[in-house]
């Protein structure tokens, strides 16, 4: 097959063509992401900023405070660790070993 048959057969629908498949799933890919990136930045009741710089979240429509957070953060994890150290040292539910 010379190059001008194969590029005469790529507009020949009655013939199945591979670039011809290639090219058609990916102007079909990229006008379906087009299509769903226009519907998820114009669509009603969405903003592009909707939680403030000093808040870290959004919890049914009230602020979570970055340094709230933070502090939770930290709390949990001096527990965890808390907890743990008594388990290495074999203090569960306050027996104390005797030596």
């Amino acid at each position: 097959m010379t190059p001008e048959q194969s590029s005469g057969d790529f507009f020949d629908l009655s013939k199945p063509h591979v670039r011809r498949s290639m090219v058609l799933l990916a102007l079909g890919a990229l006008l379906g992401l087009a299509i769903a990136g226009y519907g998820l930045f114009t669509a009603k009741g969405t903003r592009s900023r909707s939680v403030p710089p000093e808040d870290l979240a959004l919890v049914n429509n009230r602020p979570i405070l970055r340094s709230d957070f933070m502090a939770q953060v930290q709390s949990y994890v001096m527990s965890q660790q808390y907890e743990s150290l008594l388990k290495k040292a074999n203090f569960k539910g306050g027996n104390i070993p005797m030596r």
